[in-house]
């Protein structure tokens, strides 16, 4: 039985090295090749701090903005006009006030669709999350992001 599996090993490895690109790294794989952290978390890698979890607990953790929230918040706001969208902005914000990590991770999922909203969205977007500053906050702004939110930081 011991026998068998021995000749598994370089199986077992093949596929460690397709899911975790630093053991394929440490077995001396891909030379050296970077990975894209932000596709790795689009995609849902297994190896990606914020999803790895998942994979073995079969749900999200508690701590995180899951897909199924985003995806509903999202469905909220694909019709909604401006000010409807600032409202559900600040109210999933302030729903979140007392779980810090959750209400980044929401500004994190944000931030990392901005490019497929109108320009509309994302000046709600920005307007909400501007005045949720007071709330802690903070959205790390995208060479794209970073001229609109400006532009509409003092009219606001």
């Amino acid at each position: 039985m011991i026998a068998a599996l021995q000749g598994d090993k370089h199986d077992v490895a093949q596929v460690l090295e397709g899911l975790f690109p630093s053991f394929a790294e440490y077995r001396g794989k891909f030379g050296g090749r970077s990975v894209d952290e932000a596709k790795a978390e689009k995609d849902k890698r297994i190896f990606h701090p914020r999803f790895f979890r998942q994979y073995f607990l079969l749900k999200v953790p508690s701590e995180l903005f899951s897909q199924k929230e985003f995806n509903a918040f999202q469905s909220s706001i694909r019709s909604a006009t401006e000010d409807e969208v600032k409202t559900k902005t600040s109210e999933t914000v302030r729903s979140l006030e007392q779980v810090d990590f959750k209400r980044w991770h929401f500004v994190h999922r944000i931030e990392s669709v901005f490019e497929d909203f109108n320009a509309t969205t994302k000046r709600a977007f920005a307007a909400a999350l501007w005045r949720a500053r007071s709330f802690g906050v903070r959205m790390r702004l995208n060479s794209s992001m970073r001229s609109d939110v400006y532009e509409w930081r003092f009219p606001i």
